[in-house]
This record gives C-alpha cells, sequence and structure tokens, in this order.
C-alpha cells in the first residue's frame, strides 16, 4: 500500500499517465538506490559517518527523503508540475462533478481577458470598476453580490464584450479596491447604492444601459430602475436581469449570509483561504479550478498580522441590522417596466419558489415582461461562468436591446 501511495503522490493524482510516470520513477529509485549508496559508501570511506550514512542498509531512510523533496517541490506530482504552476489548471469540478458540455474553456489556466480597471469618485467615495470591451451593440452593468466584487463578473463581461457590448463591472463601496464607507450606518444600503450607481453612470456618459445582478447586485438594479430613490435613473435601465434575487428573501437565508460575512475568518495562507471559498460558495456551482483560484485571488486582503482574509469591509453586513427590511422592496418590482430576467438557483435558499409564484402574479409579470428559469446544479448564485448561462443571459439582453 505504501509502493502505491508513493507512486501516485510522486506522479500526480488524477490521471492515468501520472501513475505510469510514478511507477517508472518510483522503481527506478528502488532498482538504483541500493547500488548508488554503495558507491557513495565507499567514495566517502575516509569519513566514517558520512560513510555510515550512505551505506545501503539506509536506502529507506533516503527513498524517505527523496519523497519528502519530491513533495515539497512537486506538491501537484510530476504530472501537476508540467500542466502550470501549482498545478492549477481545469482538472475535475469541485466536489468531484463532471464539468458542464461545452466548458472545455474553463478548464484553461490563463485567461486572455481585455479590460481596463478604472477608479472615480461617486458621493465623495473612491469606487473601482472594470470596463470591457468597445460598446458597439450598447452598454451593460455587471453588479456583483454581497460579499463579493466586481471581478465575478468576469465569465459574463468577456463573454457580452466578446459579442460588441461594453461592459462596466463595479466594486460596490467596501468592497473590492473600493472605498470602505466611514459611515457605515447610513452608507451601507440600497438608497446609497442607488446613488453611486447614478454617479458612476452619469460620469461614464452613460444615458441608458442593461443590468446584469447577482444577489445584491440585483437589488441595487431593481431599486435604480423603479426610480424612487433615484428618479433620474428611471427609464435609463432597458433590462433587468436578477441573478438568484427577488423582492424579498428567505430570514434563514439572510442568517447565514450575515454569519459568515460579518465575521471573516483569517487564514495563514491563500490556499486555506480557497478551501474556505469553496466551502462557503459551492452553491455557485461548477468552477474550474482555475477559476476558483482567480476568485480566491481578487477576493483576498492581507491582514496586518500576515494573514489572509476576504477583501471587503466586515461592516458592509450592518446593511442587515441597520436597515432590516432594505432587501424588502416589492414597492420597487412593481414599478418596473422593462424586462426582467430572474435566474433562480434550482436549491436556492435565499429566493424561495412562494417568492417567485409571487412575482409572477405581480409588477412587470402583469406586463408580460416577467421570464423566470431555474439554474440546475445551482444554490446562492449561479456564478455565470458557463455556457448555458452566458448565453441564456446574453440571448434575453439582445432581445431587450
Amino acid at each position: 500500500m505504501m509502493d502505491v501511495l508513493l507512486i501516485v503522490v510522486i506522479g500526480g493524482m488524477g490521471t492515468i499517465y501520472g501513475a505510469a510516470i510514478g511507477a517508472v520513477l518510483f522503481l527506478i529509485a528502488q532498482s538504483y538506490l541500493q547500488d548508488l549508496l554503495r558507491l557513495g559508501s565507499e567514495a566517502a570511506s575516509g569519513i566514517p559517518m558520512l560513510a555510515a550514512l550512505l551505506s545501503p542498509d539506509r536506502w529507506l531512510l533516503w527513498l524517505g527523503l527523496l519523497f519528502v523533496l519530491s513533495v515539497y517541490y512537486f506538491p501537484t506530482g510530476v504530472v501537476g508540475r508540467l500542466r502550470g504552476p501549482g498545478g492549477g489548471g481545469g482538472g475535475r469540478p469541485a466536489g468531484g462533478r463532471s464539468a458542464p458540455r461545452h466548458a472545455t474553456d474553463q478548464n484553461k489556466e490563463d485567461y486572455s481577458m481585455p479590460y481596463t480597471s478604472h477608479y472615480l469618485t461617486c458621493a465623495g467615495r473612491e469606487i473601482h470598476f472594470t470596463e470591457w470591451g468597445a460598446g458597439s451593440a450598447g452598454t451593460v452593468i455587471a453588479w456583483h453580490g454581497l460579499a463579493r466584487t466586481g471581478r465575478d463578473m468576469d465569465e459574463l463581461a468577456e463573454h457580452l464584450s466578446q459579442r460588441g457590448w461594453r461592459v462596466i463591472c463595479p466594486d460596490t463601496l467596501g468592497r473590492g479596491l473600493s472605498q470602505w464607507s466611514p459611515d457605515p450606518k447610513h452608507e451601507y444600503c440600497l438608497a446609497f447604492y442607488a446613488r453611486l450607481a447614478r454617479e458612476l453612470l452619469d460620469q461614464l456618459g452613460i444615458a441608458s444601459t442593461h443590468w446584469v445582478g447577482t444577489s445584491m447586485g440585483g437589488a441595487i438594479g431593481m431599486v435604480c430602475a423603479s426610480g424612487y430613490f433615484e428618479p433620474s435613473l428611471k427609464g435609463r435601465i432597458r433590462s433587468l436581469v436578477l441573478n438568484d434575487n427577488a423582492p424579498q428573501l428567505a430570514q434563514p437565508a439572510i442568517e447565514r449570509i450575515k454569519a459568515y460575512a460579518g465575521s471573516p475568518p483569517a487564514f495563514a495562507t491563500v490556499l486555506e483561504l480557497e478551501a474556505f471559498f469553496r466551502q462557503v460558495y459551492a452553491p455557485y456551482g461548477w468552477l474550474s479550478d482555475a477559476q476558483w483560484r482567480r476568485l480566491t485571488e481578487t477576493s483576498t486582503r492581507r491582514l496586518p498580522d500576515g494573514r489572509v482574509t476576504p477583501h471587503y469591509d466586515p461592516a458592509m453586513v450592518r446593511q442587515f441590522t441597520d436597515h432590516p427590511d432594505d432587501y424588502r422592496i416589492w414597492d420597487h418590482y412593481d414599478a418596473l417596466e422593462i424586462p426582467v430576467l430572474c435566474l433562480r438557483g434550482a436549491v436556492s435558499d435565499l429566493v424561495l419558489p412562494e417568492t417567485i409564484a409571487e412575482m409572477q402574479r405581480r409588477g412587470p409579470a402583469l406586463r408580460g415582461h416577467l421570464q423566470v428559469v431555474e439554474v440546475p446544479g445551482c444554490g446562492h448564485a449561479p456564478a455565470l461562468n458557463v455556457p448555458d448561462q452566458l448565453e441564456r443571459v446574453t440571448v434575453f439582453i439582445e432581445a431587450s436591446a
């Protein structure tokens, strides 16, 4: 059993040729290591201690040292090392699930993503955003979820930009590279986020746009499109994608989110933080290893003590206590006069089936403007990173243009 373990670890797990390489290297070491040690011991006969250390009888000791060195320098095995730095290529999807059909491109380690990074002062606060594409087809605002960053929208933004769209992906106040609020009580709320959005659109000269929002980003889009908080935005948002968001959210799910977002853990290493992200964001559905790695690296900040933690202001979770009804926005939903696509994770605990049923009885549904799609294999919230999801959003936006 120990021989098999050595073979697999040395060669690399998950591939037949990794095991074959490991077997060859192990058998070479096992067959010739004693002979090499005998030669070394004879050459060092003048130094008794070294000669004794190189005795062929100690070949298991040296084999163990070689094993330790191979794990240190080749932690993913020889095959993993050949595949790329850290072996962080596509591999199998997390949780042992098969990759979605046509998801080959999602396995690549390197992404050639043509975006630019910018900063603007909105409502007196520095806001970071990435910008994609030339915009010949129009503009799309892609806004992330509660404890996330605009980089979650990379796949969607790249996909849309290749279809001629200009895509703006902001980091909300207190997230990612945007400034943290000096006044959390009054600024971590939907009304202030709508003000930030209005000033962002004004400064970028965006007269009309489509909006894709995940979770909180969907709620921001909803209150912007209604025009209640920022009247000048009424009519400027031409369509709205609510990615696992609704005018009312399940309280137990909110408590779950508050539990992990309000007290973000800190870890000694980035890989430990990645393991944490893989656990809490498992409901996103399938992500390649490379996507998990990028999600982690774009969501990491280092603390003064050297540990790493998620890249947001923990005070942003005060929104749920300082504004307990902030996400009860049926009045904003009822005011929508634009096409709305609601993507619900099939096992979402945040957007419940009864809430979807209520949405289908009122607001834009009464005007024939609501589409609801359940996304299989996802909870809260679909990652918008695989072809089926990307195409569904793109078709909706293009039909609404």
